[in-house]
């Protein structure tokens, strides 16, 4: 038995503090006994009465309100007989069950009604579990993507420790921890010495040098190094503080930046070096050659 009680929790945290302290005032050991034991002929007798809590097994605090000591001796000796059963089941306690409750009731009345007047195969029972599954599945990785975003525990360890099962795994997962902040603050830095190179080729752009080293290439390694570098921050992510859907998309993302970047980088070397490369071949055979930064793009695309 017993009774619970929530409030929305987008209100303010003074509201929050003055329903807990109701709630509190309300389940207390005292106030809770004027409703579970009250005196018989009165107003809330007839309301019915329920034992949650150990203060209400006392069949002497029954007995002075009026009850009859052999049928309240009968009653509470129930309630402890079948809490002390082996044969107890109580019923399930973590976040979502409602929801999951709906999910097995609604699959048991469409099975009956599916197979109402022919006998059921094992096939179509194993069918419905496996929707129920992937229902319940769902619900589970939807709570435990919200627990880690609002830091709250997730619902497998809840559910152990209503079980008093619980108990905290001494296994070494190799979650990265601090280490990443070295990662991204390295990552910072190459970006940030790609973009400066950037910056002084575009600024020196005309300068004998420069222009023999091909600028438009210039750009295109320092492009292809800021988008290599950027592989190093989903490769800091792991399973501490973050989504299942935010690791798979960080998972996805590695390939793409290092071959991208790796791609850009040396395709630039490699239309760098071909354009001198057609320069020197030409003159070899002592003949003039034009080799415009057009016709190497297009061997770089």
């Amino acid at each position: 038995g017993g009774w619970s009680g929530a409030v929305n929790g987008n209100i303010s945290d003074e509201k929050k503090k003055l329903a807990m302290e109701f709630l509190t005032f309300f389940a207390s050991k005292e106030e809770s006994r004027k409703w579970v034991i009250p005196k018989v002929g009165s107003r809330e007798y007839y309301a019915g009465y329920d034992a949650y809590r150990l203060s209400h097994m006392n069949v002497e605090d029954y007995v002075e309100q009026g009850f009859d000591r052999e049928q309240t001796d009968a009653y509470l000796n129930s309630i402890k007989e079948g809490l002390a059963s082996p044969n107890l089941v109580l019923e399930i306690r973590f976040p979502e069950v409602a929801k999951m409750g709906s999910i097995f009731d609604i699959a048991v009345i469409n099975h009956l009604n599916t197979t109402k007047g022919i006998t059921a195969t094992d096939q179509m029972r194993r069918d419905v579990m496996t929707d129920v599954n992937a229902d319940c599945t769902k619900i589970i990785s939807d709570y435990d993507a919200r627990a880690t975003i609002e830091k709250m525990e997730k619902m497998l360890p809840q559910y152990q420790k209503l079980r008093g099962v619980y108990g905290e795994l001494n296994e070494n997962k190799n979650l990265i921890g601090e280490v990443r902040w070295v990662g991204y603050a390295l990552g910072f830095v190459i970006i940030t010495m790609a973009l400066l190179f950037g910056g002084w080729v575009a600024i020196n752009r005309k300068h004998r040098v420069v222009k023999i080293s091909q600028p438009i290439f210039l750009y295109l390694i320092c492009f292809g190094v800021v988008v290599l570098s950027c592989a190093i921050f989903p490769l800091g992510i792991d399973d501490s503080g973050s989504t299942e859907r935010g690791r798979d998309a960080a998972c996805a993302s590695i390939p793409w930046l290092v071959s991208l970047g790796l791609s850009l980088i040396f395709s630039a070397l490699f239309s760098k070096l071909w354009r001198i490369n057609r320069v020197f071949a030409a003159a070899a055979s002592l003949k003039r050659v034009v080799v415009t930064e057009k016709d190497v793009l297009k061997p770089f695309a």
